[in-house]
């Protein structure tokens, strides 16, 4: 029970810190807080690529990530057209 208090007053703050939600007022974000849910990536793994289907709002923690666009070819992995680092309390969308 402590666990997933603990856990939900993190993803409150998260949400509260958001720029992307600033305009909102406090009743609104706690109504947005209800339809998240929390997802943790490993160092290295993708959380989407290219053209892949729009899914959600991403709200960072802790850590890092980095989005990163490359070449046209997406069959090579060596040039890099642009790249982003982003960490909390950033967020993007896919």
């Amino acid at each position: 029970m402590f666990d997933k208090v603990k856990r939900l007053k993190d993803q409150s703050n998260i949400v509260f810190k958001s720029k992307f939600l600033a305009n909102l007022n406090p009743a609104e974000r706690y109504e947005f807080l209800q339809l998240c849910h929390r997802r943790s990536y490993k160092e290295g793994e993708f959380v989407f690529y290219k053209n892949d289907p729009g899914t959600g709002m991403y709200f960072i923690e802790n850590g890092t990530i980095e989005l990163t666009i490359g070449t046209p070819d997406e069959n090579t992995t060596e040039d890099i057209i642009s790249q982003l680092t982003l960490e909390s309390p950033d967020s993007f969308g896919a």
